[in-house]
């Protein structure tokens, strides 16, 4: 598998660096390892989001389904 390099940079306040340093040195990670993993988790709740409107259609679907099997019975 072929790798890419991201660069990115940008500004946090002063407190959150402070408690990503920590973790950091808690968890024996590295700025770089600490970017990956969330973006990781980041990539995981969007896919997470774009599968609630496909459950809902099957959802839908099946409501659908039912109300035909009750109105024959009626």
């Amino acid at each position: 598998m072929s790798k890419s390099v991201v660069s990115l940079s940008f500004a946090v306040p002063l407190e959150l660096s402070i408690q990503m340093n920590v973790y950091m040195e808690t968890k024996g990670l590295n700025r770089s390892q600490l970017i990956k993993a969330a973006l990781r988790l980041f990539l995981e709740i969007q896919k997470k989001k774009e599968d609630i409107p496909v459950k809902l259609e099957e959802i839908h679907q099946e409501l659908l389904n039912i109300k035909k099997i009750v109105s024959k019975k009626a």
